[in-house]
């Protein structure tokens, strides 16, 4: 009987299942956070801005009522973009709401 076969398959299989523990544990660490983007001046809502996770392609834009909600690391930074507007950076430091 050869035992090398099952041994490498058993290393495989054992690597694989590291890996997908350690993902879980990554998604785990994300928080989810949501806010409201509003204009400055007039403090309306604004339809449809980009709240982006910096530095990621994790991102969402924000309702009707100028309402997002995004799940991001807890030391993220957030990018909102909106056109005719400056982007804004907010960071997240631990926050869930904003």
């Amino acid at each position: 009987m050869k035992f090398t076969q099952s041994k490498k398959g058993f290393r495989i299989l054992a690597t694989v299942v590291v890996m997908l523990f350690a993902g879980f544990s990554l998604y785990a660490q994300r928080t989810a956070v949501s806010g409201i983007v509003k204009e400055a001046s007039t403090g309306e809502p604004i339809l449809g801005a980009g709240v982006i996770e910096k530095g990621t392609t994790n991102g969402t834009m924000t309702d009707i009522n100028g309402q997002f909600t995004l799940n991001v690391l807890p030391q993220a930074t957030l990018e909102v973009r909106f056109v005719g507007f400056g982007t804004k950076e907010v960071a997240v430091n631990g926050q869930t709401s904003f």
